[in-house]
C-alpha cells in the first residue's frame, strides 16, 4: 500500500504522502481507498471496479454497534 500511496502522490516522505491520501492523516479518503483497491484488483487480473454498495441506514447503526472498530484508531464509531 506504501509503494502505491508515493507512486501515486509522486512523494518520497511519509508525512507528505500520508497528507495526501488520508484525511486525517489515519483515516484513507474515500476516493484513494477506491483507487487503491482497483490497484489491487489489477494486480489479480480483475479490471472492472464494482459499484460501491448503498447501504441502508440500518446497517449503517448495526455496525457501529459491533464491538471491533476501526483497524487504524480503534473508533467504534465506524469500522
Amino acid at each position: 500500500m506504501g509503494e502505491v500511496m508515493e507512486a501515486t502522490t509522486e512523494q518520497g516522505k511519509y508525512l507528505e504522502t500520508a497528507d495526501i491520501c488520508t484525511s486525517d492523516g489515519l483515516h484513507l479518503t474515500h476516493e484513494f481507498g477506491r483507487y487503491l483497491l482497483q490497484t489491487m484488483l489489477n494486480m489479480v487480473g480483475i479490471t472492472e471496479m464494482p459499484e460501491p454498495a448503498n447501504l441502508s441506514p440500518q446497517y449503517t447503526v448495526v455496525q457501529r454497534k459491533q464491538r471491533t472498530g476501526c483497524y487504524v484508531c480503534g473508533s467504534s464509531s465506524h469500522n
